[in-house]
């Protein structure tokens, strides 16, 4: 992945997903102020995801769970075989203790609830700080 802008290095590239524009629009503002990231692209549903995650090549997706056609949890391995350098973060309002497993295990690298999008680009400057990141 694209390490966080600093000293000279390019910003991280996001691709949001979530089937809410307001959400998106959250997501993409909660990031704006921080010239560490810079957002590439947005979809609003895991069929879009794959589609724009294989065109823009992010360095994170974050990924909502629960859409319409098809589900976040149902898109990640194809974003994952579309966008394998990706890291996907799963977004969601629904119970980590019940969804979390299952995403880390089909490839997302973590799993946030949606009241953290305000500290959204705290949390994914640690996550590219971190090792693998």
């Amino acid at each position: 992945m694209t390490p966080p802008a600093g000293s000279g290095r390019p910003p991280v590239r996001i691709l949001i997903v979530d089937d809410e524009p307001d959400m998106r629009m959250i997501e993409r503002l909660s990031l704006a102020h921080d010239p560490r990231f810079v957002v590439v692209g947005e979809a609003g549903d895991g069929s879009e995801a794959i589609t724009a995650a294989s065109q823009t090549q992010p360095d994170v997706v974050l990924l909502d769970l629960a859409m319409p056609i098809m589900s976040g949890m149902d898109a990640l391995p194809a974003i994952r075989k579309a966008s394998p350098s990706s890291r996907v973060v799963m977004l969601s309002a629904l119970p980590a203790d019940r969804h979390e497993p299952e995403a880390l295990a089909r490839g997302a690298a973590a799993y946030l609830d949606k009241r953290a999008v305000p500290d959204l680009a705290t949390i994914l400057g640690r996550l590219c700080d971190s090792p693998g990141g």
